[in-house]
């Protein structure tokens, strides 16, 4: 008689199958303990228990028969009996479930008291996640002209508006973090992973059959082993498949229906077929599946995606706010093996793929910790906001300020938000008493490309534009800076006075902001009516003063200084809205000067034409 027990039991919350092996004179104890620990995080593991079928269960039943059988959102009492743990495993296993090889689970495994009631407070940012999330469920697979089709509206790369959207890096330091591995050669592969990117590349090179399907796992098997990921779950085997043209496969880790990665093969690649529509689709319906509607609801459900179009590699990232949001992380590599064989070109993809692997990892841990809606679901739950809540304090050097999101400052367009307004709490160890837990300071705070710091200071010197408390790098050698300022409560022109022609006060005031900024050797470049804040009464005079701290000069302050800068050096940059209306001159790249300030100017003397 063997000395050891296979029980296969079901991942309650997730509803995935596992198997575990234990001593065949172990208690229901030491079983539970064992579930726990191959299961579950620390944090969770002791307020796990163990139930027992009421029915037999196959170990081949379909998502679909899980999620009718073992509905999350119903009670387990209604499935299961609670096992005693002082019972001998041996026990347990009662007739009807043997022999183990039939395939039947005798155990669902199940976390007391982790989840907390999801308690809605159904606000704007909820109830639009609550759509996108129904949308994606009645989504179909996108036809092959679905991409040329889409763009009825495009900018001015011909992209589809729906794709330009916050960068991902906002919401997971994982995705900056690759960016910059990939940008810097931050890492340096071993020459073993070096030797493993060469097996790959050549392995490609040896797919000339596309019918053979040896070959083609064969590539695979080569980049999932580099990415440090099983080939356990290849979810178009089963009923849920998001995707009927492509494998897909994610890791296995502890929480195994988080997806960290998602790694396709077999998209189509060509001109009347976008593979990104592909991999967000899969992203999209993979993560709306009802086994992972808690993760969902727990955070933004960062995930990489990494694809395998013929010999074209590419890596996404993405995530899930309000709407599901996917970006391209590197240009589509081609793996195959130049005439030259340049050494450098192995190095750069055993880099980008290093890279992979990292962030994988990182994302792994992340779920892992991750503690299931544990916080109510409103409008200022953590998914809906970036992951930095904090930033250096500039008077005291290795300090930093924390903060919390209040809310997004561009409602109308928030799949493009980068402007949040916040509330600054200083640290428990600060000792300025400007602001604390109990008397918060109302703060903006917004991520650009490039800003125009010296002009927004010169500004803010002069009561023209919101104190500003900092500007730095969102992370080292990252493209993206943070900018922190402290809130004006003041409305836009276009929100004071429509389409209609702005009044002489405003007017005057505006013209001695920029008066100020070009005597100074400054332009603006972009002085429309959504960039202007006017303070309405006294009262709201009164209040930002008392916040302040200060007297200020004047109702009117500009916002948005992405593109300001010095005179002569400041340009355009290379995306315009295609459908605003600017001066004669401006394009992109062109030198921005002073007349096209005025010029914009002088169009908020005269209403908009509709």
């Amino acid at each position: 008689m063997s000395d050891s027990l296979t029980v296969w039991y079901l991942h309650y919350e997730e509803l995935g199958f596992r198997k575990i092996v234990v001593n065949c004179k172990a208690t229901c104890n030491d079983l539970q303990q064992a579930i726990a620990a191959d299961a579950y995080s620390k944090e969770h593991s002791t307020r796990m228990n163990i139930w027992r079928p009421q029915t037999p269960l196959s170990g081949l039943a379909t998502p679909n028969e899980l999620r009718a059988r073992f509905n999350p959102s119903k009670s387990v009492e209604q499935s299961c009996t609670r096992v005693d743990l002082s019972m001998l495993v041996c026990d347990l296993l009662e007739s009807r479930y043997e022999p183990p090889e039939d395939g039947c689970i005798p155990v669902v495994s199940l976390l007391d008291k982790v989840f907390t009631e999801v308690s809605e407070h159904a606000g704007f940012l909820v109830s639009a996640f609550h759509q996108s999330v129904l949308r994606a469920e009645n989504e179909r697979l996108p036809r092959p002209c679905a991409c040329t089709q889409s763009r009825s509206g495009r900018d001015t790369n011909g992209r589809d508006f729906s794709m330009i959207t916050t960068p991902i890096e906002l919401y997971h330091p994982a995705f900056p973090q690759f960016l910059q591995d990939v940008e810097t050669n931050g890492l340096s592969p071993s020459p073993g992973k070096l030797a493993d990117t060469v097996v790959l590349m050549r392995s490609i090179e040896a797919v000339s059959d596309p019918s053979s399907s040896r070959k083609t796992s064969t590539t695979m098997d080569h980049l999932l082993a580099i990415l440090g990921i099983s080939r356990g779950f290849v979810s178009n085997d089963s009923d849920s498949s998001p995707s009927p043209s492509s494998v897909i496969l994610y890791p296995s880790t502890p929480r195994r229906s988080a997806l960290a990665a998602i790694v396709l093969e077999g998209l189509k690649f060509g001109s009347s077929n976008d593979p990104t529509l592909e991999v967000f689709y899969v992203y999209k319906k993979l993560w709306a599946q009802p086994e992972r509607r808690r993760l969902l609801q727990s955070s933004s459900s960062p995930t990489l995606l990494i694809t395998l179009t013929g010999p074209w590699l590419c890596v996404y990232g993405a995530v899930w706010t309000t709407k599901p949001i996917i970006q391209r992380l590197t240009d589509m590599i081609w793996l195959g093996i130049s005439p030259l064989l340049n050494e450098n070109k192995v190095s750069r993809i055993a880099c980008t793929l290093l890279a992979a692997r990292e962030g994988i990892k990182t994302l792994e841990r992340f779920y892992q910790d991750l503690g299931l809606c544990s916080l109510v679901m409103n409008d200022k739950h953590p998914r809906f906001f970036p992951s930095v809540t904090s930033y250096p304090d500039p008077e005291r050097p290795g300090k930093h300020i924390k903060f919390e999101y209040v809310e997004p400052m561009e409602k109308e367009a928030l799949h493009m938000c980068v402007t949040y307004r916040a509330r600054a709490i200083s640290s428990p160890d600060s000792v300025v008493p400007d602001f604390t837990p109990q008397h918060p300071r109302d703060i903006v705070v917004k991520f650009a490309r490039t800003y125009g710091e010296d002009a927004h200071r010169l500004l803010a010197s002069h009561g023209m534009a919101p104190n500003l408390l900092y500007r730095g790098p969102l992370s080292p050698n990252s493209e993206l800076s943070m900018v922190v300022m402290d809130y004006f409560p003041g409305q836009t022109l276009n929100l004071v006075f429509g389409p209609m022609e702005v009044c002489n006060e405003v007017y005057q005031e505006a013209k001695k902001a920029l008066d100020v900024l070009h005597d100074a050797g400054f332009v603006f470049g972009d002085l429309k009516r959504p960039n202007i804040l006017v303070l309405g009464g006294r009262h709201e005079r009164d209040e930002d003063e008392r916040s302040q701290g200060t007297s200020r000069k004047s109702r009117v302050a500009l916002i948005d200084f992405d593109w300001a800068g010095k005179i002569g050096t400041a340009r355009y940059p290379a995306f315009l809205n295609p459908r605003a209306t600017y001066p004669e001159g401006v394009g992109p790249y062109e030198e921005i000067r002073k007349e096209h300030d005025e010029r914009m100017l002088e169009s908020l003397r005269r209403p908009i034409a509709w």
